[in-house]
């Protein structure tokens, strides 16, 4: 899917894809964000071979050019859960705003595991 804009001098398409790259670059800016899962086999593939993968753990959904995003992502121990997902709420709705002109509806942060370092 994409999202369009129609106007009288041409068409914009911006794909999900894309809106997913731009969401993942603000959720790695995001302080306490460890990584972002694989949510796809393809996405272990690509990480294997050494190229990253900036929209993975993102989804996207649109309905009549209105945003949804769902992130997922690991922590970092010892840092605190609600305050680093309201920060990548804002940062992910503030971005792909900027970026697309297009209205963010929601942002869902799904933390899926802690990183520990030993």
């Amino acid at each position: 899917m994409s999202v369009n804009i129609v106007n009288e001098i041409g068409k914009i398409e911006i794909s999900d894809n894309t809106i997913a790259t731009i969401a993942g670059l603000a959720v790695y800016e995001c302080p306490g964000v460890a990584e972002l899962p694989n949510k796809k086999i393809s996405d272990g593939i690509v990480d294997f071979l050494g190229k990253e993968n900036l929209a993975k753990g993102i989804k996207i959904r649109n309905e009549e050019n209105r945003i949804s995003v769902d992130v997922h992502i690991i922590v970092e121990f010892g840092v605190k859960i609600s305050e680093i997902a309201d920060g990548i709420i804002l940062a992910v709705r503030k971005q792909v705003q900027n970026v697309t002109s297009f209205e963010v509806d929601k942002v869902n942060v799904f933390v899926e595991g802690i990183k520990v370092d030993k």
